[in-house]
């Protein structure tokens, strides 16, 4: 799932150093595997564990911007995306 498309809530000074650093973690993770295609880091069951350890841990805190308590699933997620959307947009529907 990507968040690009949708409103970021408002964060803290910290809160972007936080996700600054997972964003880093994430590239530096990447370049440990520089000798995989992008196909081949990201296929589900080739996936480098410390790629996957580095998107999961960017992943939380991400959900923390949204959600205090987190998500149980993709649909709890989307919910309170298209929420916010709706809100900062106006639109009755989203």
């Amino acid at each position: 799932m990507s968040y690009n498309t949708f409103p970021v809530p408002n964060i803290s000074s910290g809160k972007l150093a936080q996700l600054e650093i997972a964003a880093l973690n994430i590239i530096e993770a990447r370049e440990s595997y520089s000798e995989l295609n992008l196909g081949d880091m990201y296929d589900p069951k080739k996936m480098p564990d410390e790629v996957r350890k580095a998107h999961e841990e960017n992943d939380k805190l991400v959900d923390s911007l949204y959600s205090s308590k987190g998500f149980s699933n993709d649909t709890e997620r989307l919910e309170c995306l298209f929420s916010q959307y709706k809100k900062i947009t106006g639109c009755q529907s989203a």
